[in-house]
């Protein structure tokens, strides 16, 4: 990839950048794991990302970073202190990049029914060829999202810096 510290600009750099096209309805709660996937490609310079599993596979050893943001619709379910959902990138079985946001009390109904948040996130790791990159959402407690808002709302991308 690099000759005296020169970058190939000749090779294609894995990048990607996906979304979410469609919203999805009623997602989460009592502690199931939603499995993010992004339909919609914006780029994809080495064909590493499958929109119809959300995999993104490391094509090359290398420092990659990773970002996500998710914008969800909360308000169902009976909220307390313990409601949280969590946001997190997943690599081999690992989480990186966790993200929580926890529930205000029964008294606020959860910043108010049918509120819009945003989780975000990113990490870089240092990562081998074939690595399996992916995003999920998960409501615990009891506690469900309306939806994952798509249009482009929520997305997912990745790319090696070196």
């Amino acid at each position: 990839m690099a000759t005296n510290n020169i970058v190939n600009k000749t090779a294609p750099f894995p990048c990607f950048s996906a979304f979410l096209s469609t919203g999805v309805n009623n997602v989460t709660g009592d502690g199931y794991v939603y499995k993010i996937i992004c339909t919609e490609e914006r780029t994809d310079t080495t064909n590493s990302y499958d929109n119809s599993t959300g995999i993104y596979l490391t094509p090359i050893k290398g420092n990659y970073s990773f970002y996500y943001s998710i914008l969800f619709q909360a308000g169902l379910g009976t909220f307390d202190f313990a409601d949280y959902f969590d946001a997190y990138i997943e690599i081999d079985g690992t989480r990186y990049a966790v993200n929580t946001i926890i529930g205000r009390g029964r008294q606020n109904n959860f910043y108010g029914a049918n509120a819009y948040l945003t989780m975000g996130s990113n990490c870089t790791l240092s990562l081998d060829a074939e690595k399996s990159v992916s995003l999920y959402f998960v409501g615990y407690d009891g506690i469900r999202a309306h939806g994952i808002i798509g249009g482009g709302n929520t997305s997912f991308s990745g790319y090696c810096l070196f």
